[in-house]
């Protein structure tokens, strides 16, 4: 999502993935404060419908100076991402 106005603009947010299946997840983001021209950015993958910041899906995680990697040992998921530089 991203605010190309020149104001602060206020929303919420609701994503349902998978919806109506075994393992639907819905997030809801609630009271969003956009800066003029900033981006919110919501990572998941599919087709688990895992968010990156849900932090009670993964059992760890592993941060070097260039990416972090979180997984979880009873799936085998693994995530891994570069870092904003």
């Amino acid at each position: 999502m991203k605010n190309t106005a020149d104001t602060l603009q206020k929303t919420s947010l609701m994503i349902r993935l998978l919806e109506g299946k075994k393992g639907a997840r819905n997030r809801k983001f609630e009271t969003i404060n956009l800066k003029p021209h900033a981006e919110l950015t919501v990572k998941f993958i599919l087709p688990e419908g895992i968010f990156w910041d849900d932090e009670s899906y993964f059992s760890g995680s592993i941060e070097s100076s260039e990416s972090i990697t979180k997984f979880n040992d009873t799936t085998g998921v693994v995530w891994k991402e570069q870092k904003d530089e």
